[in-house]
């Protein structure tokens, strides 16, 4: 789940507005990341909207800026479960009690649920999503370059080829890198 911001510059300032979610922007000075602070904002921007019992703006799937730059903002997955489980029982038109009648938990656990602060079972997550007709699921998301790192790390043997594959890998997945290391075909076959 990733919003929109639309980037631009002000003097020596660095500006991150979210279109779509109003109110929602920020700024970084000189020598900060603006990536970094708009990522910020949004989050406290979702949940203080889940807080006060308001349901933001399902995020667009496209998006054209007018001006400026346009900054795709993921949103961290344990916020985004939240903002699913939320947008599902409005769609539904269930309140939180109702909810939980169908899902066998208290009232209590779906407010709980729904607060950002809360760490909620995977249990109490499954038994919620199934109620509304929806279920749990894992899709990797880093697609074809982690089968990549997979296939390298499988014909490797211990050393340092692997440490340096697994680096890479830790990398990729951090948002450091989006390029595929290439292991030495001497490398790979002293593993076969």
């Amino acid at each position: 789940m990733r919003y929109p911001a639309v980037v631009t510059k002000e003097g020596k300032n660095v500006l991150a507005d979210f279109p779509t979610c109003p109110g929602c922007h920020t700024f970084a000075p000189p020598g900060r990341d603006i990536e970094h602070e708009a990522k910020e904002a949004l989050q406290l921007w979702l949940e203080s909207h889940l807080q006060e019992r308001m349901l933001p703006p399902r995020p667009p799937r496209t998006f054209k800026a007018r001006k400026g730059t346009l900054l795709w903002v993921s949103v961290n997955p344990k916020l985004g479960v939240k903002l699913e489980l939320r947008w599902m029982r409005e769609e539904l038109g269930l309140t939180q009690a109702e909810l939980a009648k169908l899902a066998g938990v208290s009232q209590p656990a779906i407010a709980q649920l729904e607060s950002p602060g809360s760490n909620p079972t995977i249990d109490t997550l499954n038994r919620v999503a199934r109620a509304m007709g929806a279920q749990i699921d894992f899709h990797p998301s880093a697609g074809e370059s982690v089968k990549s790192y997979a296939k390298q790390l499988r014909r490797l043997g211990p050393g340092p080829e692997r440490s340096r594959v697994i680096k890479a890998l830790r990398e990729h997945l951090a948002g450091g890198t989006s390029r595929r290391l290439r292991v030495p075909d001497a490398a790979l076959s002293a593993r076969r």
